[in-house]
Formats: C-alpha cells, sequence, structure tokens
C-alpha cells in the first residue's frame, strides 16, 4: 500500500518486466481529451519527459529517478511523456447522497514505449474488472490503478472510473483541454461556472470573519468569473501566463478593480510589517526597506491584469517569478544581521543553560560530555545533544550521529552556524564546556543537579572562551582548563569573560576581582568552598 502511494507521488509507474507484470506500451505524443468526462470541473496536462530534456532542468537527477522507480515500483518514470489530473465536480453538501461531496480525482499516464506494473505491487491489491478494462484496486483509501491500455494507466478514485472511460468527451472542460489559449510544459483549466455553487459554501466559512474592507471583495469573483486557464513555459525562457474568463466585460473590469484594490492593501501591510521589524538608521536594513517597496511595487504592476473584452490576462516572467525567493533571502540575511547584533554573549550562555535545564527535565540529567560511538570513540561533542532544545530540531535530525562530526555527510550540517553558541572570525564556537577536575563536566559529564552540592548559583556550565580555543561546535575535542592556573585558560588576554551558571543566570567575571582559588570554587561542584561575591 505504501508504495501504491507512492506512485501517484511521482508521477511515475513504469519499468522493469516479469512473467506477472501488467504491460504498457506507446503513448501520444500531444495533450489528450480522451479521459475527461462531463463531470469533470478542473484539471492540468504535464510532460514529464520533455520537461527532464528542457535545457533548464539539466540538473535534473533522472538517474536517481529511473532508479528508484525501478527499484521501489518496477518503473521508470522518465519514460512517461504525458499526465492529465482532472478533478469531478463537488456538489454542496444537502444530505441526500454524501457521494456527491467525495472529491473525484484521476491521473491518465501515457508511457513513450512498453513498460510494465510490477508483480510485487500488484500482488497487494484486489484484482477486478470495470467496462472490460483491469482494474487493481487500492486498500486504506489508496489509488486504484485502471490498464486501459498498452499505453495508458489510470490512477485514481475507483468510483469514477465507469465513467471515465465511458462518457462522451463533450463539455467546457474538454473545449479548454482541446483548444488552449495558453501553453506550456504544465497547463492547469478550472470551470468556475461549475465550481460556483461549491466555492460559494467555501466562502461562506469567512462570513462570520470581519475582514478588511479591501480584501472583503475577493469573495465576489466565483460570481464574477466563468473559467481560468494558466500555462507555464519552461522552454528556453521562463514564462507563466494567467487567463482569467469573465463572465462579461463589466465582470472583468469589476475583477479589475478587486484586485488592484487588494493588491494595493497587501503592499502597504507588507512595508508597514517590514518596517515595523528594521531598524531604519541600519544602512543595510535601510537599504531592505528600499528593496521591500522596489519589489513590492514591481509586483504591483505585473499582477494588474490587462483586459481585452471579457478576458483578463496577467503574464509572469522569470525575473518575477524569482523575486519571492529573493525577497525571502534578504529578509533573512536581515534578520540574521539583527538576530546577530542582539545576541550579546550574555544571551547566549543564558540561551544555552536554558538548553540545559530543558535537557535535564527531559532524561534527568546532563548531556555526555562527548556523544561517543559504541567503541567509546568520540564523534561529536555534548553540544549536539541540546540541539533539539535550541529549536535546531531539523538540523539534528539530519546528522548521523554514527559517524565522526566531521564525516563527508556530516560536515556539510556541522558548517551551519549555530547563533546561540556564537561564531568567531574563522567560523567557530564561542560557547564551550570548562573540563575541569571535580567539575560538571569531569569524567564525561552526565551529572546531575543533585551532584552539584556548592548550589547551582556558584557553579559554572558554559563560558565565553578566548579566541585561539574556539572550535566547531560539533568537534567532540574537550576545552580542558589547567589545575594549577585556570585564570590563564579561562582570561587568556582578556580582562572580562561571560559564564553561565548551572541556575541559568550569566554573570560577567572580571580578572581584577578574580584569583586562580576562586574560579577553582566556581568551576566545581562539591569543593564546599563560600564564593566571595
Amino acid at each position: 500500500m505504501r508504495k501504491a502511494a507512492l506512485v501517484f507521488a511521482m508521477i511515475a509507474l513504469v519499468g522493469n518486466q516479469s512473467s506477472d507484470a501488467q504491460i504498457f506500451g506507446t503513448g501520444p505524443d500531444k495533450p489528450s481529451v480522451e479521459f475527461i468526462p462531463r463531470s469533470a470541473v478542473a484539471g492540468a496536462a504535464v510532460f514529464p519527459k520533455k520537461l527532464a530534456a528542457n535545457p533548464n532542468f539539466k540538473a535534473f537527477p533522472h538517474e536517481v529517478v529511473t532508479a528508484w522507480g525501478k527499484k521501489e515500483l518496477g518503473f521508470d518514470p522518465m519514460l512517461i511523456t504525458e499526465v492529465t489530473f482532472i478533478l469531478r465536480k463537488i456538489e454542496p453538501f444537502n444530505g441526500d447522497n454524501p457521494s456527491d461531496q467525495q472529491p473525484g480525482w484521476a491521473a491518465v499516464l501515457h508511457f513513450e514505449e512498453m513498460q510494465g506494473l510490477s508483480g510485487a505491487m500488484i500482488d497487494q491489491l484486489e484484482k477486478k474488472s470495470i467496462g472490460g478494462k483491469t482494474v487493481f484496486s487500492g486498500i486504506d483509501g489508496g489509488p486504484s490503478f485502471m490498464v486501459f491500455d498498452e499505453s495508458t494507466l489510470i490512477i485514481g478514485n475507483e468510483t469514477w472510473f465507469s465513467e471515465l472511460i465511458t462518457t462522451p468527451r463533450q463539455g467546457e472542460l474538454v473545449e479548454m483541454f482541446a483548444n488552449p489559449e495558453v501553453t506550456g510544459q504544465w497547463v492547469t483549466f478550472a470551470n468556475i461556472k461549475e465550481m460556483r455553487p461549491i466555492l460559494t459554501e467555501i466562502f461562506k466559512a469567512f462570513d462570520d470573519y470581519e475582514l478588511p474592507s479591501q480584501v472583503a471583495d475577493f469573495r465576489q469573483i466565483p460570481n464574477l468569473v466563468d473559467a481560468l486557464e494558466i500555462g507555464l513555459d519552461l522552454d528556453g525562457k521562463i514564462e507563466s501566463k494567467l487567463l482569467v474568463h469573465a463572465a462579461n466585460p463589466d465582470a472583468a473590469q469589476r475583477v479589475s478593480d478587486i484586485v488592484a484594490e487588494g493588491m494595493q492593501y497587501g503592499k502597504v501591510a507588507l512595508l508597514a510589517q517590514v518596517t515595523s521589524q528594521l531598524d531604519l538608521e541600519d544602512p543595510v536594513q535601510a537599504a531592505t526597506l528600499a528593496y521591500t517597496r522596489r519589489v513590492a511595487e514591481k509586483y504591483e504592476a505585473k499582477l494588474t491584469p490587462t483586459i481585452n473584452g471579457s478576458d483578463l490576462t496577467v503574464t509572469l516572467n522569470e525575473e518575477i517569478l524569482a523575486l519571492p525567493v529573493l525577497l525571502g533571502m534578504v529578509g533573512s540575511m536581515t534578520q540574521s544581521m539583527e538576530f546577530e547584533r542582539k545576541m550579546t554573549p550574555e544571551l547566549q550562555l543564558r540561551e544555552t543553560a536554558l538548553a540545559f535545564h530543558n535537557y535535564t527535565d527531559a532524561y534527568g540529567k546532563f548531556p555526555a560530555t562527548t556523544i561517543n560511538n559504541e567503541n567509546g570513540k568520540p564523534l561529536f561533542s555534548g553540544r549536539v545533544a541540546i540541539l533539539p532544545f535550541l529549536e535546531q530540531n531539523a538540523l539534528y535530525s539530519q546528522l548521523r550521529l554514527d559517524e565522526p562530526w566531521d564525516s563527508e555527510h556530516n560536515s556539510e550540517l556541522t558548517s551551519v552556524v549555530i547563533p546561540t553558541y556564537g561564531m568567531n572570525a574563522n567560523g567557530n564556537a564561542t560557547v564551550m564546556f570548562p573540563v575541569f577536575p571535580g567539575s560538571i563536566w569531569d569524567d564525561g559529564g552526565g551529572k546531575s543537579f543533585r551532584d552539584v552540592i556548592d548550589g547551582t548559583s556558584n557553579t559554572i556550565l558554559a563560558i565565553q572562551v578566548p579566541d585561539g580555543s574556539t572550535i566547531s561546535w560539533a568537534d567532540p575535542k574537550p576545552w580542558e582548563i589547567s589545575e594549577s592556573d585556570p585564570m590563564r585558560d579561562v582570561f587568556g588576554d582578556r580582562d572580562e569573560v561571560v559564564v553561565a551558571m548551572a541556575d541559568g543566570s550569566s554573570r560577567v567575571l572580571k580578572r581584577a576581582e578574580m584569583t586562580n582559588e576562586k574560579l577553582k570554587a566556581m568551576l566545581t561542584i562539591a569543593g564546599g568552598e563560600v564564593i566571595d561575591r
């Protein structure tokens, strides 16, 4: 069943031959309307093989897709020439026929050459016949598979299969597919007139919300529009075209006015939000606001549709399509700069201490100083263990903890900056654990708060180290403090150093007020010393 679901997700069902495999063959080389019944209200056609051959997709991992398809499904997805997606009309709920509210969908796959539906997959499914065609029924709500002929496989809701292969090919959606006014390697069509009842029901859900007047009128659009066509052309210059067929010229003008008012509201809201988050006295952040305003104005101009009678057209080129990504990059960079500016050593140490407290709440003790393999070889620093408690769970889950921190796989991940651990000019962490006889991190760590007899407010947990002692946050190399002269290692050439105490607080230690004996007392957990504050 899991493999059956993956088939649709990959839009891929072709591959290895076996004695019990179901065979398909050569498919059409242009869009087909053969399986679009009158009840279909929306659909799309995509041409995977043409897309894979597009120069813009030279880096597409076709070898991986082919190998995956053959191994897991018994199919080579790269031999699909066309996939047509169709969606059945859904009626508003009236309590009489629940099946009318079930979404009917199908994906029709056409193959370039004879391929096989693997026996390993179809052996899991019930075999039956619908309209004289072989069908393998999905289980647990999964899709079913109809082998229409040697070149065509249909995936979707089994209850719709009979209609797909028997009803006349007619209706407005068929007309849009057969005579499209948009082109591209991916085209999408929607008969809004037929979808109007269900769209009205959906928009009713917003009636209880007090929407801004500038966007409230968007609820009128389904009553003004009859159909939509969208084309995405990736052959050479990337371009997307949206064509809206309004009910009449007056409706087209009304749609244009609603969109213009909504875009103006969105632009103002975006600029207000960005402005509130930036320090405009900072030249970089002031430039970020200027860039955001320029992007917003460009979008407002490009998304303003041109009107020709009852039709509205919006055309987006590759520059406009890329702007959201660029805007996101600039925003992330600015936020990162601002975060690093505000992330003082005191805050870094306090957040580190808080993460340790949350770790001990979960596991009952501090992490070990290092994460070791089964033979006891250190692979990672104990700092890695608390990543999930620093909102870095996604990074933590990608690390291979059975490999060294600087292995080929891990090295790319461990080069990521963790703001809480700081970063010096060499990209190394500035927050480290002091390994000192009798300290929290002595003898491999793993201690609990009960072991801190001297009191958590008197005991150092982590330290902002001198530049000469920094290493990667993932490196398991311990930071060992000299027992005879801890002042030398902790302070280096600095007059002040920030430390995190085991109670979660941070403190600034001053060289002029510190001695080796006092520092030893603060590093150990059970020395019984009285620390003069």
